[in-house]
């Protein structure tokens, strides 16, 4: 039975729940003298307008000043109306302002439907002001400890989920931030979990105990939520109701929840459904007089439900607010397989046509949002805002091949702040359903991927068809909880699918996998083009493995591990990859690691353009440039500068200079992207404050420092460092300078375990032609070396280019070849300088000046050439006691 109560300032009791109020006579619909003066907002004159108020009657008219009082009744009255012929002309049925508490779920079917020419729309007066509530507001708390408790209504499900003030609050955990790692892999791998010493009390009471796991081993993608059946403290193994779909590794990140003795910070609640006392720490400040607290009664607030046989249709829903909806557990636990597909929304909708969300607001779920399940065609969502969300916004589709569903639209909707309760939930999942359209929304704040597209791992066939990704603006999603995801993330066989036009950006996983663009599992026949992606962990495109995708017109910029990456090699073309622009600072242009193949033949790659900024030679797949070039790869495409705008600042507007241009790249409008309308609705997503990390300008790569701003004992900033002991330091100090009144010490002794210990390096970007300046003072005894080199990741061997060598009489070297001296004990200065990048011959130059203005210099001295100069080093190079200082190093 529907509970239907309208809680706002001076309403009357509507009465019982289920009101058996007569509908009214067919012909009792509101006169046609009701119809608003054409100037104002409300409806024209050719819809009907009906009312519902909680002072009405659901025996009157349903006009303005005669309102029906429940929604039930207003449903029996419509269709009443509609049986006799009486709904020739659009309906609106508008609900009062206030909140509408619901019982049980709100159900509409076939008998509900409108028409094409009369279609039914229930609304509420404006935007949020109606609001359809699954929660309950719990009074009566009173002290008890630390806590306040409160005992819930008899007949009141136990909630799994809290809200105080609009927040949701956390069921008491250990541990209360963060996550515990599983101490090892049990026996039983899917139903048991070790835990590490100290972390689960003996004595707990676990009888309503739920573990969430995140298998981060094997799995990564998913969560479960797990019983806990039995519990052995000695062996450290708790024991589960029934196992899980991925198995319990040693490493996996797991919690605890739903125990008593964990019910110790504040915010954390419990609930005794024996008792039915609930049970919440406060935080301080809290007004326990006045704590707004909502625990959901419902799991679901509204369901659309037709059949193939019967049809519900034109039914619409408006400037309506839904919230509050739970979710639990069942028996046996939440066994995730992939973005927690089993789980309900808090709206659904099925053997439907044309039912239509508008202007509407969804918040605060137990699991997803909205959901146009099996059978349902043509559903719209436009201009709401999902967040708050338990799980996943929007779902179309079911993971059924049959379940012919499609058709459907999210169009310049706001969803975001998803995953709080099953992390896998994403903005939008599209399973086996065709022809949709996601367009012009945002969609930020999961914990899994922004969008999904198809359900099948490997190349049958797939009822994923011709949908369409475009104009969204997707980021922050994945934000270290999960891994192995992407902005927009495909899955099998979908012809005809088309990704475009979207900007994708801040995309982070916990482990490996944080894609901007990412073909999974038998993606095939699927174009990506005229998409911006920035700033993800992993590469901007990435295929596992498929078929015939185009990859095409695409700006891929700053991807953290390398760009671009080919899992799968097969026997058929992966991916044409062209007229793309790739602009990075960090990795390289394409992943080469493990379980990854770049043999030519099985992909196309050209008319690109390649850029590093600030590097002078980038690697791919283990190749230069010319060799990849050779070996088919790129044949047209170029390496050089793209001329953004300010890439650094994230623009990426192109210069009408550009060399991309003039390869064949297309410019769209990079600020269309995301939501459209009215500047208030625009600038909705601007109140999260959610920001993009900005880049180091190209070139402007600098070593500087004078040590004065480095508190005297303390080891030099931004350097590293190796081989110090008691006795043999690298520090700043305050007796020895050659500009201010600092410098920096190197102390050497016998005995240490290497000649070159201690040491110090600066890890650099440099290329072109790169000085460096520095000032250097040796004692008697001491060995000073200086060298750069090209030592990318710390392994031998390295090129090393210049070098400077002074002996503990000051005999100087260059390159271990001696060329002249240097006074002890006193400051002198000297400038190395080289070329450094692609095609470079390794000369260099070095200048000594001492302290009376004397200069040498020699010019054409050998060493290795450097493609890129990433290590500056200083070495107190004897075993003997001895100090040598530097100062004022300006590398640049």
């Amino acid at each position: 039975m529907l509970l239907l109560l309208l809680a706002c300032a001076g309403s009357k009791d509507p009465g019982s729940p289920g009101d058996d109020s007569a509908p009214v006579e067919t012909d009792s619909a509101p006169p046609d003298s009701d119809a608003p003066p054409p100037d104002s907002d409300a409806p024209p004159a050719d819809v009907r307008v009906f009312h519902v108020h909680p002072d009405g009657d659901d025996a009157a008219s349903g006009a303005a000043d005669a309102p029906w009082r429940t929604l039930a009744g207003a449903q029996a009255n419509l269709r009443a109306l509609r049986a006799a012929g009486s709904l020739d002309r659009p309906v609106e049925v508008e609900l009062a302002a206030g909140t509408w508490t619901v019982g049980e779920t709100w159900t509409f079917g076939p008998e509900d439907s409108g028409t094409e020419a009369a279609p039914v729309t229930w609304r509420g007066p404006d935007e949020g002001e109606a609001v359809l509530s699954g929660g309950l507001a719990v009074t009566g708390w009173t002290v008890d400890g630390a806590d306040w408790v409160a005992t819930l209504p008899e007949g009141t499900p136990a909630p799994y989920h809290l809200w105080v003030g609009g927040e949701r609050r956390a069921l008491a955990r250990e541990p209360d931030e963060g996550f515990y790692l599983q101490a090892a892999t049990p026996g039983s791998l899917y139903d048991q979990l070790v835990y590490g010493a100290g972390e689960v009390g003996a004595g707990w009471d676990l009888s309503r105990a739920a573990v969430h796991t995140f298998h981060d081993a094997w799995g990564a993608w998913e969560t479960s939520r797990l019983w806990v059946a039995a519990h052995d403290p000695a062996s450290r193994t708790l024991t589960f109701s029934a196992g899980s779909t991925w198995g319990q590794y040693a490493g996996n990140r797991w919690w605890i929840e739903g125990v008593p003795e964990a019910l110790d910070t504040p915010g954390e609640w419990l609930y005794d459904p024996d008792t039915r006392v609930l049970r919440y720490r406060p935080h301080e400040g809290e007004d326990r007089a006045a704590l707004d607290a909502v625990v959901p009664v419902v799991d679901q607030l509204l369901r659309v439900a037709g059949s193939t046989e019967a049809l519900v249709e034109h039914l619409g829903f408006t400037d309506l607010r839904f919230a509050y909806t739970d979710w639990s557990p069942d028996a046996d636990g939440y066994q995730g397989l992939q973005a927690a597909v089993g789980e309900g929304a808090a709206i659904e909708v099925s053997g439907a046509e044309g039912v239509r969300f508008e202007d509407c607001l969804v918040e605060h779920t137990g699991a997803h949002g909205i959901w146009f399940r099996e059978r349902s065609q043509g559903g719209v969502l436009r201009r709401c805002e999902l967040w708050d969300l338990g799980a996943g916004a929007v779902r179309f589709g079911t993971t059924v091949e049959a379940d012919d569903s499609g058709g459907h639209t999210v169009d310049n909707s706001f969803l975001h702040t998803g995953g709080r309760t099953l992390p896998s939930g994403q903005g939008v999942w599209i399973g086996q359903s065709s022809h949709n359209t996601v367009s012009h929304n945002e969609i930020a704040d999961f914990y899994y991927s922004g969008v999904q597209v198809g359900w099948y791992w490997g190349y049958s066939s797939t009822t994923a068809e011709d949908n369409l990704v475009t104009w969204n603006h997707i980021h922050h999603v994945g934000q270290d909880m999960l891994s192995d995801l992407g902005g927009v993330y495909t899955l099998g066989v979908s012809p005809g699918t088309e990704v475009s036009y979207n900007t994708i950006h801040d995309v982070q996983s916990y482990g490996y996998g944080g894609w901007g663009l990412y073909t999974d599992e038998g993606s095939s026949f699927v174009t990506m083009t005229h998409n911006l992606v920035w700033n993800v962990d992993s590469e901007s495109f990435h295929q596992h493995y498929g078929e015939a995708n185009v990859i095409t017109n695409n700006i891929l910029a700053y991807a953290r591990e390398s760009q671009v990456r080919r899992s799968r090699e097969e026997d058929h073309t992966s991916f044409y990859f062209l007229n793309n622009v790739v602009y990075f600072d960090q990795g390289d242009a394409l992943y080469s690691g493990g379980y990854s193949s770049w043999t030519p033949g099985q992909y196309e790659m050209d008319y690109n353009v390649w850029w590093a900024p600030g590097r002078c030679s980038s690697d791919w797949a283990g190749y230069s440039w010319a060799d990849w070039q050779a070996m088919g790869n790129d044949i047209s495409s170029q390496v050089a500068d793209p001329l953004f705008v300010d890439a650094p600042n994230l623009d990426f507007r192109l210069d009408p200079a550009s060399p991309a241009l003039a390869l064949g790249f297309e410019t769209w409008d990079l600020d269309a992207a995301g939501l459209y309308g009215d500047a208030d609705w625009v600038a909705r997503p601007d109140a999260w404050g959610w920001t993009s990390e900005t880049h180091a300008e190209p070139g402007a790569g600098s070593l500087t420092d004078d040590f004065e701003s480095t508190p005297p004992g303390d080891p030099p900033a931004g350097a590293e460092r190796w081989g110090e002991s008691a006795d043999a330091w690298v520090r700043v100090v305050d007796t020895e300078a050659h500009s201010g009144s600092q410098s920096l010490e190197f102390q050497d002794q016998a005995g240490l375990e290497a000649s070159y210990a201690p040491h110090i390096w600066y890890v650099t970007d440099f290329c072109g032609t790169v000085t460096g300046r520095f000032a250097v003072k040796l004692e008697a005894g001491a060995e000073f070396y200086h060298e750069w080199r090209h030592w990318p990741d710390g392994t031998w061997p390295y090129s090393a280019g210049p070098s400077v060598y002074a002996g503990a009489d000051g005999t100087l070297y260059a390159g271990w070849v001696a060329i002249g001296s240097v006074p002890v004990g006193q400051w002198v200065e000297m400038e190395v300088s080289t070329s450094v990048g692609e095609g470079t011959t390794g000369a260099w130059s070095l200048a000594v000046t001492q302290a009376d203005g004397t200069t040498q210099r020699w010019e054409g001295l050998s060493g290795s050439p450097l493609s890129q100069l990433d290590w500056v080093g200083f070495v107190a190079n004897a075993d003997a006691p001895g100090r040598f200082w530097i100062d004022d190093l300006d590398f640049r």
